[in-house]
């Protein structure tokens, strides 16, 4: 309950620290927020605080706490991006503000028990992205095309979410997930609860991008910000997996019986058409889209066998790679032209220490050991073989196989075209220290996995 009242006084205090001058200071006391919110995730809940908990709409139980604990350390790094991405003479007003209020909404999407709770969380994250994707709109055509069609395609989303949502309470009389898995055990599975169910579990599919509800991901990555693609591509899909997985261990994994094989087949899909998509790309946010898409496909799988420790520890995984990917990209000062993958070429050159990230963070994603992308892929395909899905396993490996190929033609681009480059660029030390941070939780974790 602590981080939902921060994060919303947070939110109010960057909407208004431009009115009283002092908004050059926001992101630095944002950044201090969000850290006290991830100290507060600690503490006992306050008693006056209390009777808040017991109106049924959100539950902040042990799930939602370690949930929420990665969603704020994301966030936090993220705001430490900010200075990195953006110049100070280059501040848009309000940016703070909706980027705060994003990530209360991925908090509250992994602590709902209430179906109306569900769509206000999924709107509270949507809502200022939709916004943030166009940030450029002024300087760039594929800003307003991102923007509008995460609007446009978001907002069907949420339609067919509402609609499902409406179907189970017709037929449930409950909008508490608890009284519908109640009525559900009670008197069965109708037809028309299990096709509302399904409907709520399509809206949620979208926000995690798997196939065959991919087509909106590359084109919104590819024309937002750098540091809003690192937000949609981190904490968006890291609470969109948390609020699925709670969502079918309320009780609508009993309701959607038959639709386990169905997410089978997505999580396929996603593993192997959003690595091979990948390979065919020359913009390097659409290639992180496609790439996301196939880890959604790997964490599909521990979502439908029913262990969120591994979907906590791959989501992790997939999270610091990403970031130190995107700082890397962020460092090299070329993002206006660094859209193509072949201006990467040179990067060892003219910025090695973006360069030594950038192959730390592929290495993870594509599952080397040490990184602790090993051990999350090495986690979920076990998993997987030990409960006898092995046609799941061989397109994991495949795909596996599919991305170190992708990922090594990167890192060998680094090191062509050195002769070209006759400036070096000079990373801040502070900079330095946020990408040493990240490098050293990708390795610790990926070292000591018990510890998590």
């Amino acid at each position: 309950m602590m981080p939902v009242i921060f994060l919303s006084g947070m939110g109010i205090f960057a909407m208004m620290a431009d009115a009283f001058r002092f908004g050059k200071w926001a992101r630095a006391i944002l950044a201090l927020g969000l850290l006290i919110a991830l100290g507060s995730t600690f503490l006992p809940t306050p008693l006056f605080f209390v009777p808040f908990l017991g109106s049924g709409m959100v539950s902040f139980d042990s799930y939602s706490l370690i949930w929420t604990r990665l969603l704020l350390s994301v966030s936090f790094f993220i705001f430490l991006f900010y200075p990195v991405c953006f110049e100070l003479s280059c501040r848009k007003y309000g940016q703070e503000a909706l980027l705060t209020f994003s990530t209360l909404g991925a908090i509250l999407l992994t602590s709902f028990s209430h179906l109306v709770m569900l769509f206000m969380a999924i709107e509270i994250l949507s809502v200022p992205l939709y916004i943030l994707a166009g940030a450029e709109y002024a300087t760039r055509e594929k800003s307003q095309e991102a923007s509008l069609k995460y609007f446009l395609m978001g907002s069907f989303a949420s339609a067919i979410l509402l609609f499902g949502i409406a179907l189970v309470f017709v037929s449930t009389g409950h909008f508490d997930c608890s009284g519908i898995a109640l009525f559900a055990q009670q008197s069965g599975s109708s037809l028309l609860l299990q096709g509302g169910s399904l409907l709520i579990l399509i809206g949620l599919l979208f926000k995690v991008g798997v196939v065959p509800f991919h087509f909106w991901v590359p084109d919104v990555y590819e024309g937002s910000p750098l540091i809003y693609t690192a937000f949609m591509s981190t904490v968006v899909k890291i609470a969109a997996f948390a609020g699925l997985y709670r969502l079918l261990a309320s009780g609508f994994a009993s309701i959607l019986v038959h639709t386990d094989r169905l997410i089978w087949i997505f999580a396929g899909l996603s593993m192997v058409l959003g690595v091979l998509l990948a390979l065919q790309q020359k913009s390097m946010k659409r290639l992180m889209a496609y790439s996301g898409i196939g880890h959604a496909g790997f964490m599909l799988i521990p979502l439908v066998m029913g262990s969120a420790s591994i979907l906590f520890y791959y989501a992790l995984s997939y999270a610091l790679g990403s970031l130190v990917v995107f700082f890397a990209l962020a460092l090299d000062k070329r993002e206006a032209a660094s859209d193509s993958i072949s201006d990467l070429s040179g990067m060892a050159s003219r910025n090695p220490f973006a360069a030594f990230l950038f192959i730390i963070g592929l290495l993870s994603l594509a599952g080397i050991p040490p990184t602790t992308g090993f051990f999350g892929k090495y986690l979920i395909i076990s998993h997987a073989l030990s409960g006898g899905y092995f046609g799941t396993v061989v397109l994991a490996i495949f795909s596996s196989l599919l991305g170190a190929y992708l990922y090594f033609s990167l890192v060998t681009l680094l090191f062509r075209n050195t002769e070209a480059e006759s400036t070096v660029i000079k990373v801040p030390f502070s900079s330095k220290l946020i990408g040493f941070a990240l490098v050293i939780l990708t390795l610790l974790a990926g070292l000591c996995p018990g510890l998590l």
